[in-house]
């Protein structure tokens, strides 16, 4: 939550803050971004980034700070430890699951068609509130969430991971259905689940990337699904990942 003058927050529509700022060039001070309406490498930083003030009231802010971003924050540092197997627990399961909820709640594609199917949001002071707070408690979006297992991907090539500004992209193969990046090096990776083996949804495995190619289909299928939303950006630390991806798309 960023308070700027007057009292007024710079809200992120989707992905966090302490997300973002995993994807910062060495410097820390900015990264490099695809802006999909121009198809445009720019720069950006985790403030300036899919922000809209006053986007969500200062509870939602609050709420969403507390359940998630405390959390995702104490998870990323985990993972910059070196076993990430042994740290990733049952408390880590948990913020995983509530995080790609939480970005499936607040997709701006999924605002859009709630509020145009419920005219009564017109009475509703902050309809953006209104609807996080229903996407999070839905019964649709647990239904998606729960019959998936986690697996976590540590990127183990020199080619670093991008940053959808969704949060996540579908990536279907096999029984992968979504890939959530949260660092440079580490994704979280959502498979349906078996009817038959729900045992494996608490169970933690650990898989490793050592193909650069790999790591370059990921990437694009990041950029393809943003595209697909029609806005947003694709977030990287470095540039040249972002000019393969243009060259590959305006082939």
């Amino acid at each position: 939550m960023n308070l700027i003058r007057g009292d007024k927050m710079d809200s992120h529509v989707e992905v966090p803050k302490v997300i973002y700022k995993q994807f910062l060039c060495d410097n820390k001070q900015f990264f490099y971004r695809i802006d999909i309406s121009k198809s445009l490498i720019t720069f950006g930083s985790p403030g300036n980034t899919r922000t809209i003030k006053d986007y969500y009231s200062e509870n939602t802010e609050q709420y969403l700070s507390k359940m998630i971003e405390t959390k995702l924050h104490k998870m990323i540092t985990a993972f910059n430890i070196d076993n990430i197997k042994v740290r990733f627990n049952k408390n880590d399961i948990e913020t995983a699951y509530l995080y790609f909820k939480t970005l499936i709640a607040r997709n701006v594609n999924i605002h859009n068609k709630i509020k145009n199917i419920s005219l009564y949001l017109d009475s509703i002071k902050n309809k953006n509130d209104y609807i996080i707070h229903e996407a999070i408690n839905s019964k649709t979006i647990d239904n998606i969430v729960e019959k998936c297992r986690i697996e976590i991907l540590y990127n183990k090539t020199n080619t670093n991971f991008v940053l959808p500004s969704s949060g996540f992209y579908p990536f279907m193969k096999e029984k992968l259905m979504c890939i959530v990046p949260i660092s440079k090096k580490v994704a979280l990776c959502f498979f349906i689940n078996d009817v038959n083996d729900k045992n494996k949804i608490n169970q933690i495995v650990l898989s490793e990337i050592v193909e650069m190619e790999s790591v370059n289909k990921l990437n694009y299928s990041a950029f393809e699904f943003q595209m697909l939303e029609n806005n947003g950006y694709i977030v990287s630390d470095k540039k040249e990942i972002l000019e393969e991806i243009l060259e590959k798309y305006n082939k």
